[in-house]
């Protein structure tokens, strides 16, 4: 993002909370300093808080509520007065407050881009079903100790933000249920869409060689960072999977390539009917082979304000079967995948189906009606930023 506005001609300080960049020049403390003192009260509150409030992963608790850095501090390490602040991935250490007195004391134009949904969370960075937001999150559900926490937060939103102008992007999806928070009513959000460059480009064939997938295999590819965390629906995938087995043709094979952390237990709970290629990790330079190798890009997320996997399956000409969250909601109809009913495995095995079943003809009709899809949002993005910045 501040490359994004030095590039457009303003005059950006950038900082941070953790230095992990050796040409990071503001920050607060240095993430490869083992023995810096605010790093290990950093991760020795951490354990204290997840231990504590023992939040359910599937709503990915990750502050607890607190600000470690103060707005005076901030605005020490800016050589300028600011006239707008951009603030993003700020959830784990600053609070409504803190960003509030950056607003009285700059008057500065907030940008406040919705990278999650923590925006409109108590605590929690995905809502997923749960809708307390809308009623102050006074009976969190998904905590199990410290409930006043998330409480406290949304007390603190509802009281710091109401009346504070901001400006927001985020994808429709998100943006359609931030404009409904009561305390976001100042905010104008501005809907957009990452858009996905996927270079090189590799034949189908020369891809599936890489992975030792057969030319004529059904081939499906999912990823996720962590493929345990349980809002990315791999569970869900897995018994879309199973039912699957039960269905398809022995004559032609189905593989399932699934990459990232837990690929391997992954494949454990996969029908043997179905050949699952699991890959750790991919470099760069290998990454959207797997995308050229398959023939459709399965999203089981059950939150996600991407998965910025789908724009890459977009632009590599894959269609996507996933539930009506995040970029899914603004990317995928009729022409470029399949919508399944929320956490529907049943459901989510039939839009699978309905790929399998089609011809290799029909299945090729799917890459100029996906890049055609996201070319669409090809100034989104920019657009959205620049209206952010009022310029």
């Amino acid at each position: 993002m501040a490359e994004l506005c030095k590039h457009r001609g303003h005059e950006v300080c950038f900082i941070c909370l953790r230095k992990t960049m050796p040409d990071t020049k503001n920050f607060f403390f240095d993430e490869g300093n083992k023995w810096n003192l605010r790093r290990f009260f950093f991760l020795a509150y951490d354990k204290f808080f997840r231990n504590i409030m023992s939040p359910d992963p599937m709503y990915s608790f990750q502050s607890a509520g607190l600000s470690y850095i103060s707005a005076r501090h901030i605005l020490q390490k800016c050589p300028f007065k600011p006239d707008v602040i951009i603030i993003t991935w700020v959830a784990t250490f600053l609070t409504p407050k803190v960003i509030r007195e950056l607003y009285d004391k700059t008057h500065a134009r907030m940008v406040m881009p919705m990278i999650d949904e923590a925006l409109f969370g108590g605590l929690c960075h995905y809502h997923c079903d749960c809708n307390e937001f809308l009623r102050g999150c006074k009976s969190c559900p998904h905590v199990k100790r410290l409930k006043c926490l998330p409480r406290r937060t949304m007390k603190e939103k509802i009281r710091y933000w109401t009346e504070m102008p901001f400006h927001s992007m985020a994808s429709g999806y998100d943006t359609g249920t931030a404009r409904v928070t009561p305390f976001l009513k100042n905010g104008i959000f501005h809907t957009t869409e990452t858009v996905a460059d996927c270079t090189p480009v590799y034949s189908k064939s020369e891809a599936r060689k890489f992975f030792g997938v057969k030319d004529n295999d059904f081939v499906m590819f999912t990823g996720a960072n962590s493929l345990g965390e349980k809002r990315k629906g791999i569970h869900i995938l897995i018994e879309a999977c199973n039912l699957m087995a039960e269905k398809i043709d022995s004559s032609r094979k189905v593989t399932l390539l699934v990459l990232g952390n837990g690929s391997s237990t992954v494949k454990e709970r996969i029908d043997k009917r179905i050949n699952t290629v699991a890959v750790p990790f991919l470099p760069k330079e290998d990454f959207f082979k797997a995308y050229y190798a398959c023939d459709i890009y399965v999203s089981p997320s059950l939150a996600d304000s991407g998965p910025m996997m789908i724009n890459y399956a977009m632009a590599c000409g894959r269609p996507s079967v996933a539930f009506p969250i995040g970029c899914a909601v603004d990317f995928i109809n009729d022409d470029t995948g399949y919508i399944a009913e929320y956490g529907n495995a049943r459901q989510f095995c039939d839009g699978i189906l309905y790929f399998y079943n089609k011809t290799a003809d029909e299945m090729h009709g799917y890459i100029d009606s996906c890049q055609k899809k996201l070319s669409e949002f090809k100034d989104a993005w920019p657009n959205a930023l620049k209206a952010a910045l009022g310029e």
